[in-house]
């Protein structure tokens, strides 16, 4: 598994990070949403979660199932400890990749993974990986960016175009059209969608999810942003050696480290210090997300 500990993780999170950044991409209409694509709402559900990380997405996988037992797959050891540490009881948390999962075959009846596809060197190989724990009839499942996987139509995948989310204020925004890959990037220029289906999956459909918020309204919005702020600069006080670390295995040199530190502590210190740039900078913030499900031939 060398390959891996090398590419894992050019881009890794610091344990607190996904709490921080993902903050408003779960309420309870995406929720509702998930557990009625996903069929969350049947009892006792045999779950895994690959590329658990810190936990975030796990503790939302709690709240909209009904007693499912979830075994999380994270080969970090940091994020790890932290998502035991918070979950306790909760959940079974084991040290693995997605690729080659510690697990026997034919175990699960949802396997999951959320932003992890778009991080993967091959992603054929994890889907792979997330087939072969499922049982025969069960869901495999990836939520990724919509930026970080283009949709191009197949006769044998079906794109639901129902799927939308309320934020957690009431707005709402449906996207019809994904967004491929950069053209520098051609080798994972190819959909989730026909990835499934290449890999063997059946009855392939994709839902969008999408949530945002306002920066500029003041009326709810002024004391999260600036709590926001406070959160990202306690992230680059506290783990500054760990982001420059992965930064640097990723190819960055010492001075482009600093300049993004710099830049990142100066953008934040100046909303906490002048509450009022949050009006002159707000905008509508706006995140999608690619749901697609495919089924384990019995």
């Amino acid at each position: 598994m060398k390959e891996f500990d090398e590419y894992h993780w050019s881009y890794v999170q610091a344990p607190e990070e996904m709490f921080v950044l993902r903050r408003f991409d779960f309420d309870d209409d995406t929720l509702h949403l998930l557990r009625k694509w996903l069929g969350l709402g049947r009892p006792n559900l045999k779950i895994v979660e690959m590329g658990s990380g810190s936990g975030y997405f796990t503790e939302q996988l709690l709240k909209a199932s009904n007693n499912s037992f979830i075994t999380c797959v994270e080969p970090d050891d940091t994020l790890r400890k932290y998502a035991e540490a918070r979950l306790e009881k909760k959940a079974t948390f084991l040290k693995g990749f997605v690729e080659n999962p510690p697990l026997p075959r034919d175990i699960a009846d949802l396997v999951i993974c959320y932003i992890l596809l778009c991080n993967v060197p091959d992603i054929p190989a994890a889907v792979k990986g997330m087939m072969n724990v499922a049982k025969p009839g069960g869901a495999v499942c990836c939520i990724e960016p919509l930026f970080a996987g283009g949709y191009h139509p197949d006769p044998r995948a079906n794109l639901i175009v129902e799927g939308h989310s309320a934020n957690i204020k009431g707005a709402w925004m449906r996207r019809k059209e994904l967004i491929p890959y950069p053209e520098e990037d051609p080798n994972r220029a190819y959909s989730y969608p026909r990835v499934f289906v290449e890999c063997g999956l059946s009855q392939v459909e994709m839902y969008t999810l999408a949530t945002c918020y306002y920066s500029g309204d003041w009326r709810w919005n002024r004391e999260d942003q600036l709590q926001l702020s406070r959160n990202w600069l306690n992230l680059l006080n506290k783990h500054k050696a760990r982001y420059e670390a992965n930064l640097r295995r990723s190819g960055w040199k010492k001075d482009r480290i600093e300049a993004l530190f710099k830049a990142w502590r100066n953008f934040h210190t100046e909303i906490l210090q002048r509450p009022e740039k949050l009006i002159e900078d707000h905008g509508v913030f706006v995140k999608c997300s690619g749901v697609t499900i495919g089924r384990k031939i019995s």
